[in-house]
């Protein structure tokens, strides 16, 4: 969802196949209306779908178009798992 300036507001990737596992994500701005940090949470599941871990982040930025800091996140959890 974005809002009337084009940008997010929320987003989320349902189930993605990494690596040797399946992850899913969802990305929320906290507090719109003050510094627009986001909230990321991250499932991930084994190859049966069988949850592994989960995992819940706050970026910390002033637009919510420096999400691409949060893209960076997500990439190096997943590297990691």
């Amino acid at each position: 969802m974005y809002n009337k300036d084009g940008e997010l507001i929320e987003e989320y990737i349902p189930l993605v196949w990494y690596s040797k596992s399946y992850s899913s994500w969802s990305k929320k701005v906290i507090n719109p209306s003050e510094k627009k940090n986001l909230l990321l949470k991250i499932r991930h599941f084994d190859k049966n779908l069988k949850s592994l871990e989960k995992y819940s982040l706050i970026v910390i930025c002033t637009k919510i178009r420096a999400q691409g800091i949060s893209d960076m996140a997500i990439e190096y959890l997943l590297s990691r798992l």
